[in-house]
Order: C-alpha cells, then sequence, then structure tokens
C-alpha cells in the first residue's frame, strides 16, 4: 500500500530480540502488541523485526503486516549483533528509520533512530548483575541518548532516573506507557480455594524472600491459603522456598513454576484470589495492569514505578510494615466485598493505560525521526558534546542497597 499524500514512507527496523525468542516475557509481548495497534493506525508502514539467533526458540505465529528479518550471532563479542548486524542489516533491507527498544544503540546508526529506555536497573540497582554487564549498560545507554531523534520511557520513574543519571540530556524523554487490555468480566467471589500468586525469580528486586515471609504471616490466618509461585526456575532457589515453607509448618500449598504460557497466565490470574507484587525495582510493572485486567486485586509495594502506575493509594504498601501487608492479604481472602470494592478502585485505574494512544505516541516519534536532521543521526557519538562529557565516568551514581 502505498503512503497517503503528503506522508513519507516509513520502513521501520525494530530490534526485536525481546520478542524473537524461546520465552518472551513481558518486553516482547508489549512490543508486539504496540506494532499491531501501530499498524492499525498507519496501514502503509513497513515493519520489520529484527531477531538473531535466539529467535530459533520462537514458534508463535506473527501477523502477515510484519516481516521478520534473523541475523545469527557471529560472535558476541563488541556487542557484534548490536553495533554491527542491527544497523547494517536495517540499511540492506531498505529501512528509514530504526526503533532501539532495549535501553541502548548501536556505535553508529546510518539512520534516524527512536529508543525506548526500559529502566536503569542495571546501573541503578544491584541485581547480581556483573560490573562488566553494567558498564556495557551505560555505554550503550548513553550512546542512544546521543544519537536519538526521540527517546521514549514507559514510565515517568525511569525518565526521573534518566535526568538524574544524565543531567545535561539535551532533550527531554517522552513518557509513554504501555497499554492494558479491556477489562475482563469476572466474578467477585474468590476461588474455592484461596490463592495468593507471585511473580518471583532469583533476581534480587523481585524481592521473593520477602514476599513468601508475606504469605506465610497470612496463611497462618487464612486455612488452606495456597501459593501460586511464577518465575522460580532454579531449582536451587526451589529448594530453599520449600524448606522455608515446611518451616513454617506449611506443607502442600505451594505450586513453583518457571515460565509460563500467556494462555496459562490468564488462567492463573484468572483463578487467583489477588496478586501479591512487592518488587523493590520496576520500570514500568506490567503484571500489574494485566493483573487488573483480569479483575484480580493487586497488593504492591510502594517502589519505584509501582505507586505511579497504581496511583499511589490504591494497592501501594509500606515494605517497612510487614503487618499492614498480611493484614491485607487476609482481608482480599475472607471478605469478598471488600475484594469487590478494592478490584473495581484499581479498574478504574485501566483507561490511562491505552494501547491505541502508546501507538499514536510511537508513530508520531517515528515520523519526528524521520523528519529530523539526518546528519544528527549517522555521526558517531561526539566526545565533545555536553552528554559525552558530563557522563563519561561510570559508575554514575551510588547503587540503592534496598
Amino acid at each position: 500500500m502505498r503512503p497517503a499524500v503528503g506522508r513519507a514512507a516509513l520502513r521501520v527496523a525494530v530490534d526485536a530480540r525481546s520478542l524473537l525468542c524461546r520465552h518472551p516475557r513481558g518486553e516482547g509481548k508489549s512490543l508486539l502488541r504496540l506494532y499491531n495497534t501501530v499498524l492499525e493506525q498507519r496501514s502503509d508502514l513497513e515493519v520489520i523485526f529484527f531477531g538473531d539467533s535466539s529467535a530459533s526458540g520462537f514458534d508463535r505465529s506473527l501477523p502477515d503486516t510484519i516481516r521478520v528479518v534473523i541475523l545469527p550471532t557471529v560472535t558476541s563479542r563488541f556487542n557484534a549483533w548490536e553495533n554491527l548486524l542491527f544497523p547494517l542489516g536495517a540499511k540492506i533491507a531498505g529501512c528509514n528509520v530504526m526503533h532501539c527498544t532495549s535501553s541502548g544503540a548501536p556505535w553508529r546508526t546510518l539512520m534516524p533512530m527512536v529508543m525506548t529506555v526500559h529502566d536503569l536497573i542495571p546501573i541503578l540497582f544491584e541485581d547480581g548483575q556483573s560490573a562488566g554487564d553494567s558498564k556495557l549498560f551505560f555505554r550503550r545507554l548513553r550512546r542512544g541518548l546521543h544519537q536519538a531523534a526521540v527517546v521514549m520511557t514507559v514510565s515517568n520513574h525511569t525518565c526521573q532516573d534518566l535526568l538524574k543519571t544524565f543531567p545535561m540530556l539535551e532533550r527531554r524523554p517522552h513518557v509513554v506507557h504501555w497499554g492494558a487490555e479491556p477489562l475482563i468480566d469476572r466474578s467477585p467471589s474468590a476461588p474455592g480455594v484461596p490463592t495468593v500468586l507471585v511473580f518471583g525469580g532469583e533476581a534480587r528486586r523481585k524481592n521473593t524472600d520477602y514476599t513468601i515471609d508475606r504469605f506465610i504471616g497470612a496463611a497462618k490466618r487464612v486455612p488452606g491459603l495456597r501459593l501460586q509461585l511464577v518465575g522460580i526456575s532454579s531449582a536451587i532457589q526451589r529448594t530453599a522456598v520449600q524448606h522455608k515453607i515446611e518451616a513454617a509448618g506449611l506443607t502442600g500449598g505451594v505450586s513453583m513454576i518457571g515460565f509460563v504460557s500467556e494462555a496459562l497466565l490468564a488462567d492463573m490470574m484468572r483463578n487467583s484470589t489477588l496478586l501479591l507484587y512487592l518488587s523493590l525495582y520496576e520500570g514500568f510493572g506490567l503484571p500489574l495492569v494485566e493483573a487488573i485486567g483480569c479483575g484480580l486485586p493487586v497488593i504492591a509495594s510502594d517502589r519505584t514505578s509501582i505507586p505511579e502506575i497504581l496511583s499511589s493509594g490504591a494497592g501501594c504498601f509500606d515494605l517497612s510494615n510487614p503487618q499492614a501487608i498480611e493484614d491485607a492479604i487476609v482481608g482480599l481472602c475472607v471478605d469478598a466485598r471488600s475484594r469487590k470494592r478494592y478490584a473495581a478502585r484499581q479498574a478504574a485505574l485501566l483507561p490511562r493505560f491505552d494501547w491505541a494512544v502508546a501507538a499514536q505516541s510511537v508513530l508520531t516519534a517515528l515520523e519526528t525521526a524521520m523528519a529530523a536532521s539526518r546528519s544528527a543521526q549517522t555521526l558517531p557519538p561526539d566526545p565533545n558534546s555536553r552528554l559525552e562529557k558530563t557522563t563519561n565516568s561510570y559508575p554514575p551514581q551510588e547503587k540503592p542497597n534496598d
């Protein structure tokens, strides 16, 4: 299809590695949902998803409107896929704008570029990453900030993190929240067996041990309370969790699973009583809006982007007050009316997260990049720029302990 009169043709190269892999998680799923909506708004747009060798494990179908190009990873040295294969592949494919979707960019983009920054966890939070990984993230991010015609963040919290870490940033990032699906009609009463759904994992920011302790405290007051723990892939962590549960005198009420499909996750959300999401650091917090969209009440921490997503008082709890969290769990498990009111308050937040609005923002960013001076986008980072001079040291600031 030809572009509308007066509109330049757009062929977008998208870094889709977060989607084109065996187990796509929130970032990848959101990327596909986003571009499906972008294509609904501008049907003449050409979209090419670029992936690496991990795409061999991707077994899902994609719409015919999205083309896929796989560039096998020859070597991990010099971040070769991002720095060489992606920009060259985009150029060969005839793309005229790039969307770097993972908080970083190639050394040289070869064309106008927009960048999405999800979070600054690798440089602002001690989450088990190596010093080398943190430095690489910092360099990739700084490079992207220098070259991007438009920088987008998925939350105001991430935007503020960027501005604090890179105080001489010349263009303020645009906050583009992810969208939420329409609310699913769900019975307000709890399942036959009250069940707490938790997203855990080995990453420190998941706060898994603290979260399990809050479940244990509530389970002593709610007979038969069950725990569905998603994201536990490590055998060592599984054993540690099981020992913790058994030491508390609770057996048979815990289910642990690693990666779950979208269909299974939706089923788990429909059949749980509440989502317990006591994360220490989030760039956005997609499970929050997914749960609310399923009519599932959310008890969450008051850290980083979470109060922004939940509008502060709607389900956020101070982690220094474990008793209040356990009381909230018990209340939602035993009182159907309270649970219904709680879920209704949170459901009122969903209109703030509209995929159509997000898609329009991304489309505007792509068109803005095309209209921007190409010369600024095709130059390598300038060591004399204010951004390069003021952010040349690493780390940019001390990482918090909690």
